[in-house]
């Protein structure tokens, strides 16, 4: 799994006695730069920021070596790769219905697979294991009152996502190209649905974040430090130097998210990138 992702990713499988081997991240998608040899029993992707990874090519490698893969694409629900969507090309894909995610209903998520066997196994685990003859399994059931909010939030699901997109493409614009900052990138074929915008600058990211920051300009540097460092998951520490590298010096992202920008606002914030650069870089 990516050293660069949410805790939660890495815990999950844990629970069922896994042990994690981490990858380094590619900074063009941030998603895994491949999976390891001999190779394991299975492979986490996280398609993060709201961009796929490259998954078809994932996948193909996963059923060459006989490993599942399974997505985390809480981050980009209706993002798609060629004819497919995030969270559908994998044999599991995990999705994100907590409060900040695109589509929404309090808490939970919801698991997909196309293969029967798999979606027996998910059901008992959810359940306690009960009635399915595991050996054990939690309680993760959803609530029917998120279930309820959650499918018509589904329903929206287009709506709401389009206007994500439409939010991000207004501020790209409005930034338009400085010298020193890479935008996200969107390999062709693919639809990025702007969880967040992220940005990697070479040089002075503090002090470029800074002075968004006192435009009033809401900004994160890095993400989540990788996850070996945290103290849970230590002993399996491995390099992954790019992952490092993103979030201790190149890696800054506005938070879409948490944000419903308007077109005058978007242009402020365009403004406020150009003089930064101006006086930064």
């Amino acid at each position: 799994m990516p050293a660069m992702t949410m805790s939660a990713t890495v815990a999950a499988p844990m629970f069922t006695g896994a042990e994690p081997h981490f990858v380094d991240v590619i900074d063009e998608d941030f998603a895994i730069s491949g999976i390891p040899f001999p190779p394991p029993k299975a492979t986490f992707v996280t398609n993060l920021f709201g961009l796929p990874a490259k998954l078809r090519q994932l996948r193909e490698i996963c059923d060459d070596y006989g490993t599942y893969l399974i997505e985390d694409n809480s981050q980009s629900p209706f993002a798609w790769e060629g004819e497919k969507f995030a969270g559908t090309v994998g044999h599991i894909g995990v999705f994100s219905l907590n409060v900040h995610k695109p589509i929404q209903c309090g808490e939970g998520g919801v698991i997909v697979t196309d293969d029967d066997d798999l979606a027996t196994k998910l059901r008992g685990f959810i359940n306690h294991g009960e009635a399915f003859g595991q050996r054990f399994g939690l309680n993760l059931r959803m609530p029917e009152v998120c279930a309820a909010i959650a499918l018509v939030q589904l329903r929206r699901g287009e709506e709401i996502i389009q206007g994500r997109i439409d939010q991000a493409t207004a501020i790209l614009a409005a930034i338009g190209d400085i010298p020193g900052i890479r935008p996200p990138i969107v390999r062709k074929g693919c639809r990025h649905v702007y969880y967040t915008i992220p940005f990697l600058i070479e040089d002075r990211r503090a002090e470029f974040c800074s002075a968004l920051r006192a435009a009033g300009v809401p900004i994160v540097e890095g993400y989540v430090p990788p996850l070996y460092r945290m103290p849970a998951f230590a002993r399996f520490a491995r390099p992954c130097p790019v992952a490092e590298d993103l979030h201790d010096r190149r890696l800054f992202y506005f938070e879409n998210c948490a944000h419903d920008v308007t077109l005058a606002q978007a242009e402020q914030i365009g403004a406020a990138f150009r003089k930064a650069a101006e006086h930064v870089l």
